[in-house]
């Protein structure tokens, strides 16, 4: 009840109700296969939001740095819709990728945490990728969870990659032949 100074105690009924976002993936799987050592392959994540509340979710790779997520480059179509005052083509949505870092914060800190906001009634595309650092195999749960609730395992999808070593390895990777100049002669004839 609310107690008004030098009145009566009024009674408000409060009515409420919980919503869960109702987030949901496309792909069943991520199976990079093989890669070979210093090469970065990227596989398309689709989050589709189909509840009626936006969606927290968060995703901390940091046991698997030779993964990450990106946010995949969409063309923009005029310069009101590059600045952010209109919306894009593929709508007006609250969709997010936000990297947490809990280092210096250098440019070329790569992030292993995120969180990701599905707008309502939304589907937003990502790509994760494998850039393999040694010769290893990776088999786990991608640790996808909603902000808050770690104990939902739904949107829980297996991750499999292989890093390989090259064929062919160079003792560098730069070959430098200085300055040369480089004459034709005159008496030979190339077809």
């Amino acid at each position: 009840g609310i107690s008004v100074r030098g009145g009566k105690m009024l009674r408000m009924p409060i009515v409420c109700e919980a919503v869960v976002p109702k987030v949901v993936f496309t792909q069943d799987k991520f199976d990079f296969e093989k890669v070979v050592i210093g090469n970065k392959i990227r596989l398309p994540v689709t989050l589709s939001n189909e509840g009626t509340i936006p969606a927290s979710l968060q995703l901390d790779l940091s046991k698997f740095p030779d993964f990450t997520l990106h946010e995949p480059k969409k063309a923009r179509f005029g310069s009101a819709v590059s600045n952010g005052f209109a919306p894009n083509a593929a709508g007006a949505g609250l969709d997010s990728l936000d990297p947490v870092f809990f280092g210096r914060g250098d440019d070329d800190e790569v992030a292993h945490k995120w969180r990701i906001t599905v707008d309502a009634q939304s589907t937003f595309d990502l790509e994760l990728e494998y850039k393999p650092s040694s010769v290893t195999s990776h088999e786990f749960q991608m640790p996808l969870m909603f902000q808050g609730i770690a104990t939902d395992s739904s949107l829980r999808r297996n991750v499999v990659a292989v890093g390989v070593k090259p064929r062919l390895i160079m003792s560098s990777t730069v070959s430098d032949f200085e300055d040369k100049v480089v004459q034709r002669d005159p008496g030979r004839r190339i077809p």
